[in-house]
């Protein structure tokens, strides 16, 4: 038997089983409370899944073995959104998402936010097309970010994991691209594993 619910209060995703530690998603709904992500991948697919809870520990979890499969952003549509507070800054806020591979997760830490909104994201396979020159990149994954709402003003920092295989050339050099204003980050800096931005807000590194 199957049911629909559109809000749901709290979440736990604790799959063991033997067989596919994957929860697939059938329909978008909103998490009132807590998200708490312990074991297994729950697959979205082509539907929004959004944590309303503004509150930095509205999520638990979140691990190579326990994240949010988002869709491609090509054929599969589902996004993972977040609630952003207006008060109570800075928090810092873990979307802990991944593709059809692996594990990819970002958090953003936002000191100010003029206007309630939420920020969701598609964790997508494959190289993007605008790093086709380039020497030194990530290869296999990037994210696209968008916002409930884009008026106002809001600063933040941001920080995106990757595995150390993707990386293309050598991460001594990687910075945070912004393809659709073919922005570079020079406050960026890289690890092995992750790219972490400069301070940002809603000109220089705008969330749409």
């Amino acid at each position: 038997q199957s049911r629909y619910y559109a809000s749901i209060a709290n979440l736990t995703i604790n799959n063991t089983g033997t067989t596919s530690s994957v929860v697939n998603v059938t329909n978008a709904f909103t998490i009132a409370n807590v998200l708490t992500l312990t074991s297994g991948i729950l697959n979205i697919g082509n539907n929004n899944v959004t944590l309303t809870n503004s509150a930095a520990n509205s999520l638990v979890g979140g691990s190579s073995t326990a994240y949010v499969r988002t869709g491609n952003a090509t054929t599969t549509l589902g996004r993972f959104g977040r609630a952003i507070a207006t008060t109570g800054l800075p928090i810092t806020y873990l979307l802990p998402v991944g593709n059809s591979t692996s594990y990819m997760p970002a958090t953003f830490t936002f000191t100010t936010n003029s206007t309630a909104r939420n920020l969701t994201i598609f964790a997508i396979d494959g190289t993007h097309s605008s790093l086709s020159a380039a020497t030194n990149y990530l290869a296999n994954r990037y994210w696209i970010t968008s916002l409930s709402a884009t008026a106002g003003t809001y600063d933040y920092t941001s920080s995106f994991g990757f595995l150390s295989t993707d990386v293309v050339g050598g991460f001594g050099t990687l910075k945070l691209y912004r393809a659709s204003n073919s922005y570079t980050d020079a406050g960026s800096s890289a690890t092995a594993t992750s790219v972490t931005s400069g301070p940002l807000d809603q000109t220089t590194g705008a969330l749409i």
